[in-house]
């Protein structure tokens, strides 16, 4: 594994295979976190009260800072973001919120994936990449943490707590895929380079550790987990 620490003035005189990495989790982020703050826009007039509309309207600033970040990193570099191919991450394009129990779900379940992604870059080679995710990651945090409070208020109220548990149901399988496939080969280059320090796998360990000790405190029940390929992030 590559053990050193790459600045933004080395970065064109890295091998190919290590540049190509570092711009596909770049573009990964700056295509997904705009795209999933226009998703977040729309759930804010599902919030019950003027504080949750507040606090919703805060995740939202955080999120399209959180493009703003990856945006400015990657013109820095030459990149033109205004014509980035990229795909968004598909679990944006292909649920959304019905109420604002599976909103808070949302943040409580798939956020908390995320943070594991970002502990990662946190640690990563390329040392640009390791700034915007220090700072992203005390958000993301802050955005799993405020789900999580939010669904446990919710469980106290059987009709809420039936929506809770239909959300769960709806993004569990999509935030446990979200790692990515076992035995990746993108995710190895990502390892080989220093990019990420944790398999696919190790992540998803690590995340299914921690979130079932939070369902359990809930008294939510998980969903069996089945046809996760279909969930598989692009980005695996």
């Amino acid at each position: 594994m590559f053990d050193g620490e790459v600045t933004l003035e080395q970065f064109a005189s890295m091998p190919a295979e290590y540049r190509e990495a570092v711009n596909n989790i770049l573009t990964i982020h700056t295509v997904s976190e705009l795209y999933g703050a226009d998703v977040f826009y729309r759930w804010i007039p599902l919030a019950p009260t003027p504080v949750d509309k507040w606090r919703m309207s805060q995740i939202l600033r955080e999120e399209y800072g959180h493009h703003l970040r990856f945006a400015k990193l990657q013109a820095a570099m030459g990149v033109d973001v205004t014509k980035l191919a990229k795909n968004p991450l598909t679990l944006f394009t292909t649920y959304d919120a019905e109420n604002w129990a599976e909103a808070m779900m949302f943040l409580a379940t798939v956020d908390r994936a995320a943070r594991l992604q970002f502990e990662d870059f946190t640690r990563a080679s390329f040392l640009p990449l390791r700034e915007v995710a220090q700072s992203t990651l005390k958000e993301e945090i802050g955005h799993a943490e405020f789900g999580r409070v939010r669904v446990a208020e919710l469980c106290r109220d059987a009709e809420a707590r039936a929506q809770v548990q239909r959300g769960l149901e709806k993004w569990f399988p999509m935030a446990v895929a979200f790692f990515g496939r076992s035995g990746s080969p993108k995710s190895d280059r990502y390892r080989r380079w220093g990019l990420k320090r944790r398999t696919n796998d190790e992540m998803r360990r690590d995340y299914l550790e921690e979130y079932t000790r939070i369902v359990a405190a809930w008294g939510l029940s998980l969903p069996a987990l089945s046809d996760l390929d279909r969930y598989v992030e692009h980005a695996g």
